[in-house]
């Protein structure tokens, strides 16, 4: 495993853990007012373009924070996860936390940033001497995440979650593709059966580009 995929496989179990953090405080949240506490968050104002906390509108604050580390910070990856639902609408809200890799072409280094719970953190520092060749978001992504959200659910993926019940999702925007193409890769997996229903999706025209089915 390269040092490349242990960072990446490194931030996924962060942004797991601040999703399980989410879920508990969902559960044991008071319905009084509690005493602040500090933490070592950048605060986003809510504005109508950042509700629902699309990819896109999270990858403004993120991307801005990346560059007070790299002035040249380019995206690399984006991953999202959602609590565990039985319900397809609560699926299709937003997700609950976010996840940006950044990659600075000069340093040749990559960075994370993670937006949830309507604030973003510190960037944490990835590996060095990585050479990478990301595409430029710019004017080539134009499916945001509700939209590749909503092609996962038209193509069987509301049947999926109907079918298995409570349902995790994951979905990964790619900028380092061979292919040449931002590819979405949006994944519902039922924790009780094991039965997965994959998309991958085609970032920039919305085209399903492969369907890997859950076993029925």
């Amino acid at each position: 495993m390269t040092k490349v995929e242990w960072f990446l496989g490194g931030v996924l179990v962060i942004l797991l853990v601040i999703v399980a953090a989410l879920a508990v405080s969902l559960w044991i949240r008071p319905s009084g007012p509690v005493a602040s506490t500090q933490v070592q968050v950048a605060e986003i104002a809510p504005t109508p373009v950042y509700a629902g906390q699309t990819t896109m509108a999270a990858a403004a604050a993120a991307g801005k924070q990346a560059q007070t580390w790299q002035p040249d910070a380019v995206l690399y990856k984006a991953s999202a996860t959602w609590l565990q639902s039985d319900d397809v609408e609560a699926l299709t809200s937003g997700a609950s936390a976010w996840d940006f890799v950044y990659y600075s072409p000069q340093q040749k280094a990559l960075a994370s940033v993670v937006v949830a719970d309507d604030a973003l953190t510190n960037v944490v520092p990835g590996p060095e001497n990585v050479e990478l060749s990301p595409m430029d978001v710019v004017g080539g992504w134009k499916v945001d995440s509700p939209e590749a959200v909503r092609i996962l659910m038209e193509a069987g993926g509301r049947d999926f979650v109907g079918r298995e019940g409570v349902t995790a999702m994951v979905m990964t925007l790619t900028t380092g593709g061979e292919n040449g193409r931002l590819e979405w890769l949006v994944s519902l997996f039922a924790p009780q059966t094991e039965n997965s229903f994959t998309l991958r999706i085609d970032a920039t025209s919305g085209e399903i580009l492969e369907i890997l089915p859950a076993p029925l």
